[in-house]
């Protein structure tokens, strides 16, 4: 029996081929419907605009890089799986021509909003001891800012940047006490 990819994933699919050969200011929901073969009603049940659908793709392709095996992986190993996954040819083209557009719910805002909350969950992972509140929220997300620009730095200006680097030069900027726990693999303690 068949298995059809559901419609969130043919716009997803779409969105990416799309994105492979072209700036994402450049492509309409109408190229994404065409390129997708659905109406732009079938969108719209789906996705306010185009901008939801590159954060839903986005989100998509990260989630499965936090695990291996069901089990969640470390800060260092979901950078190395990140940056492994963008430096194939195809995914960089995509990765550059999405981050090309700056402005409201771009994909450097989808990084860090998105950055923060797999942190958290890291955190949460890691048995973090202490209240995760707005001022904590606030430094992971001056942490994911750094992050964002990286990657902005890496993949649309060509800057070598390794994974390694990246992780090591963040977790500098963090204070000790919750470097240490972003640092820990959380699958030592893992039994779920």
């Amino acid at each position: 029996m068949a298995i059809y990819p559901s419609t969130k994933q043919r716009l997803m699919n779409a969105l990416q081929e799309l994105l492979s050969s072209r700036t994402f200011d450049s492509i309409s929901v109408g190229d994404i419907t065409a390129a997708a073969g659905v109406s732009s009603r079938t969108f719209y049940n789906h996705f306010q605009d185009k901008n939801e659908l590159l954060a839903y793709t986005y989100r998509e392709t990260v989630e499965p890089m936090w695990f291996t095996d069901g089990v969640p992986n470390s800060l260092q190993m979901f950078f190395q799986r990140a940056t492994d996954y963008a430096m194939i040819p195809q995914n960089r083209r995509v990765f550059i021509n999405a981050l090309k557009v700056c402005g409201q719910n771009d994909l450097r805002s989808e990084i860090e909003n998105k950055g923060v909350e797999d942190i958290v969950r890291l955190l949460r992972w890691n048995q973090y001891p202490d209240e995760i509140d707005e001022e904590l929220r606030a430094v992971l997300h001056f942490f994911m800012c750094g992050i964002s620009r990286e990657s902005e730095l890496k993949f649309i200006n060509s800057r070598d940047v390794r994974a390694d680097r990246l992780y090591t030069f963040w977790m500098k900027c963090l204070p000790v006490g919750l470097a240490e726990y972003m640092m820990k693999d959380p699958a030592e303690n893992w039994d779920q």
